[in-house]
């Protein structure tokens, strides 16, 4: 790239993003016998290497170029930003990235005919938080950069990729998602949730730790820096801290299909004072239960009544301090 010298360096604590054609978050196509590197901040280039050494740029046949133009039409709504992967997917190429609008964070996607494309932007395959889709006007989980891949399993299609968790700009927990391919080929946008399937919910009966929660949110149903809870690591495991009076973690979804009328839930905190803890269902308006509290770290019960079938559901706390959600789960009724 730099006529014999090396064009781009990276020490350590040094700024290089200034550098348009910088190559970041590389990935890599084999495709018909060629070799081809995609990379960029800000935008997207290809070139193609050497298969015989996979470091040599050779001219593309096509372009008559080392390195294309950019590949992300810069008219695309959502700014591309870093992270490309790319795919064949029965003859078009599909090129996933992270991508940044008013605020929001997302995994796009743009497909082409040949690998050095033209690209045509595609939409978004799943927004972090959903901020701005399915009915959320705020994202309602931590905003920040996403990475991740397409792949083909069992012949069902999944987006892997990372949130971010909250305190700090590293913190990052992987994640993965099921998505759904329309009859013209594309991709729906898939649902921010706390589950890997498209469809159905997660079984009500088992024990989840804090670290599935969805919904991370302020008083103000709010998911903002400072006020909100995040997951922090103690003791091996992700557990939700910074709970305030009036926050809110949120799961979807889970299946109380064969749960019956009534439900006890057991919901394991840390907690410096008595408190309660109130149970909403759905889009949050419906008190469906309520968990009394006290201080100490212990499972604390209560009864709720959700009835059968998929629901989201949120734990919202009422006079906490310093508290830590740590797991929950549902069991039957009449079960201690």
């Amino acid at each position: 790239m730099g006529e014999g010298r090396p064009l781009f360096t990276m020490p350590l604590g040094i700024s290089i993003f200034h550098k348009a054609g910088y190559p970041y978050d590389p990935a890599l196509l084999y495709d018909q016998g060629r070799l081809f590197l995609y990379f960029g901040y800000g935008h997207c280039y290809v070139a193609e290497l050497s298969t015989t050494d996979m470091r040599t740029l050779i001219t593309s046949r096509e372009t008559g170029r080392y390195v294309s133009p950019d590949l992300v039409p810069p008219v695309a709504p959502w700014k591309m930003v870093n992270g490309p992967s790319i795919r064949r997917i029965d003859d078009q190429y599909y090129l996933t990235y992270y991508g940044k609008r008013q605020g929001n964070n997302a995994l796009c996607y743009a497909t082409a005919a040949q690998p050095w494309g033209p690209f045509t932007f595609r939409g978004v395959l799943v927004f972090l938080g959903n901020g701005g889709v399915f009915g959320h006007r705020h994202g309602t989980a931590y905003q920040g950069n996403t990475h991740g891949g397409l792949f083909v399993a069992a012949g069902r299609f999944y987006q892997s990729y990372h949130r971010q968790t909250g305190d700090r700009f590293p913190n990052r927990q992987a994640c993965l998602v099921e998505l759904k391919r329309a009859p013209d080929g594309y991709f729906k946008t898939a649902e921010f949730t706390s589950q890997v399937q498209a469809a159905g919910g997660l079984p009500w009966d088992h024990t989840y730790g804090a670290k599935i929660a969805c919904v991370l949110v302020d008083n103000q149903g709010r998911c903002r820096k400072g006020r909100a809870p995040f997951f922090w690591l103690k003791d091996g495991r992700q557990v939700a801290t910074n709970l305030r009076n009036g926050s809110q973690i949120g799961v979807k979804y889970l299946d109380f299909t064969g749960a019956g009328r009534r439900q006890r839930l057991h919901i394991k905190l840390q907690n410096s004072r008595p408190s309660k803890i109130l149970v909403r269902i759905d889009h949050g308006s419906r008190v469906v239960g309520t968990v009394e509290t006290v201080s100490g770290h212990d499972w604390f019960t209560g009864v709720t009544t959700i009835p059968a079938g998929r629901h989201a559901v949120y734990f919202e706390f009422q006079g906490v301090k310093g508290a830590q959600l740590v797991a929950f789960r549902f069991g039957r009724g009449d079960a201690n």
